[in-house]
């Protein structure tokens, strides 16, 4: 975003870091990409069997690194868990036989629709999947309309609401969904969302100031053309005044 190679580095190695001692071998078939699950960050042992469900928007940022085979794998992955249940759980098995007892609810998380509009966005959608998809969850968001906004899924298997709605939910989910029916695409050109959605306009890289910078004649020339037509206009008022 700011154009600093150190920044970049530094995501490189903790990129390069994740997908080597977060990714478990593929459930869902040799051909799929494994879930990242979360492990202890001294010794990279497993703490737990579970997926969470914010890492959905790990697709996302791969396409902006550039992997966007691995991004479409890991979405699939994510797309096949709420296909599932109809919609995305919390936490759920990396096989997909359960979703966690304690936290087995949907609470309108914007990760997967995030990725999804991200993956429309690059790959032009020319077969329409991805739009397709973002329609499907437009169609499964109709279980939470209530009289006073959207609620949440309290569990994923009853289909029972929670009585509250995140604020996320509207900066994020929605904006996501919209942004799946339009051509927004151009949107990557310019500018950045943040992980609550907001758009912040992409900073030159301090290389590109000198281009962007008209050169010495060129700004001379603007100059003196300016002052050029201040005096003409101060010659015109003169000869109106004296006309009076």
């Amino acid at each position: 975003m700011f154009g600093d190679e150190l920044y970049l580095r530094m995501f490189t190695e903790l990129y390069a870091a994740t997908m080597r001692h977060m990714q478990v071998p593929g459930q869902l078939g040799a051909s799929s990409s494994a879930f990242l699950l979360d492990v202890h960050m001294d010794s990279g042992r497993l703490l737990k069997p579970w997926v969470s469900s914010l890492g959905a928007f790990w697709p996302a940022m791969q396409v902006l690194a550039g992997q966007h085979e691995a991004a479409e794998a890991l979405h699939a992955n994510f797309t096949a868990a709420w296909a599932t249940w109809g919609w995305l759980p919390e936490m759920f098995g990396a096989d997909l036989s359960a979703v966690h007892p304690e936290d087995p609810g949907y609470n309108l998380r914007p990760e997967h629709i995030e990725s999804t509009w991200y993956l429309k966005a690059v790959s032009g959608d020319p077969s329409g999947y991805y739009t397709g998809l973002a329609a499907a969850m437009m169609d499964v968001l109709n279980h939470s309309r209530v009289e006073c906004g959207y609620a949440p899924i309290r569990d994923v298997k009853t289909g029972a609401h929670t009585d509250l709605m995140e604020s996320y939910f509207l900066s994020e989910t929605v904006k996501y969904l919209y942004l799946s029916f339009v051509d927004s695409a151009p949107l990557l050109d310019y500018y950045l969302l943040s992980t609550e959605g907001h758009l912040m306009p992409a900073f030159h890289h301090a290389s590109d100031a000198h281009a962007s910078e008209p050169d010495a004649p060129q700004q001379q020339q603007q100059q003196q053309q300016q002052q050029q037509q201040q005096q003409k206009d101060r010659d015109d008022e003169e000869a109106v005044d004296e006309g009076q």
